[in-house]
């Protein structure tokens, strides 16, 4: 309890998501993934995304749009029940396709817990294990869930009042990246930004590599929500 408290006293999202990363051992996690948007409604795009997921397995989730298509975070919407990694929930051809895609990156055994705050923001907080076979795995999820779920608890109460003070920072664009974070701010990929300006893809992810060292993010998404609600692009 004491340790999860440390959450409640964070004074930057970088510190904050640290201690949680750090706290995801009490529940014998391997990488966490921590994901918020304003509203229920509001666009999977301009969620704030902070994980220790593979970077090139977070670009490719971005570009290719697959919170549309993850059972995961459709269920996490719909319902506050912890959501158990198992094949059986990727029914369809194009979730099938998405769950082999994960599984080349390992992400096959976890939980994913939703996350609804008290301003009607909704997320979800997924921890990612490695275990020998599935009956490990079973008794693992039996045994860490109550501390899992408190863990959640303590997460979206310290993190709505903090990304709310730590999005009013001060970020100096170039006209170049305002450009880029525009385009990605209504939805277009960075292959599709590099037609509309006219350069490479390449050109397009060093731009977005910089915007996210600015804001002090590791997902397009969350630079996007900090641009709007810092006033820096508007859409």
């Amino acid at each position: 309890m004491n340790e999860f408290a440390e959450l409640l006293t964070a004074t930057s999202l970088t510190e904050w998501f640290s201690r949680l990363v750090r706290l995801s051992a009490s529940v014998n996690a391997e990488q966490v993934l921590f994901a918020l948007k304003k509203e229920k409604l509001a666009s999977n795009d301009n969620a704030i995304v902070l994980s220790t997921y593979p970077s090139e397995w977070r670009q490719k989730y971005d570009e290719n749009g697959y919170a549309s298509v993850d059972p995961v975070v459709q269920k996490s919407f719909a319902s506050a029940l912890p959501i158990f990694w198992d094949r059986s929930i990727y029914e369809t051809f194009e979730q099938l396709a998405f769950y082999e895609e994960a599984a080349a990156y390992g992400l096959i055994q976890g939980i994913t817990l939703p996350l609804h705050g008290p301003g009607g923001e909704t997320g979800l907080l997924s921890f990612k294990f490695t275990l020998s076979d599935k009956m490990n795995y079973t008794k693992t999820i039996e045994r860490y869930l109550p501390i899992a779920s408190l863990l959640r608890d303590y997460a979206i109460s310290s993190s709505t009042a903090l990304l709310k003070l730590d999005q009013k920072q001060k970020v100096n664009l170039t006209s170049r990246e305002y450009e880029v974070l525009k385009w990605c701010a209504v939805g277009k990929t960075a292959w599709e930004t590099s037609m509309i300006l006219s350069c490479s893809e390449a050109t397009i992810n060093f731009h977005l590599k910089n915007i996210r060292r600015k804001y002090g993010v590791d997902s397009k998404g969350l630079a996007v929500v900090r641009a709007i609600q810092n006033g820096d692009i508007i859409i």
